[in-house]
């Protein structure tokens, strides 16, 4: 069977976006690809991390994230 030994892959290497003032403001999207054959070990969970963290939000399935 397949094994969970691929990580996932962003489609693009760098994002970049303009951030409008005001909540709930979509900033943009960000896809990642995993490469595992089962559907079980190719889902995909988005979560941000580092300074300004705090200050956006995004989508743990759908990469969307807002601010």
């Amino acid at each position: 069977g397949d094994v969970n030994d691929n990580a996932p892959k962003f489609q693009q290497q760098t994002y970049t976006a303009n951030v409008a003032e005001g909540e709930g403001v979509r900033v943009g999207v960000v896809t990642a690809i995993d490469a595992d054959g089962s559907e079980e070990n190719a889902i995909v969970s988005y979560s941000l991390a580092g300074p300004y963290a705090s200050i956006f939000n995004i989508n743990s399935t759908t990469g969307e994230i807002t601010a």
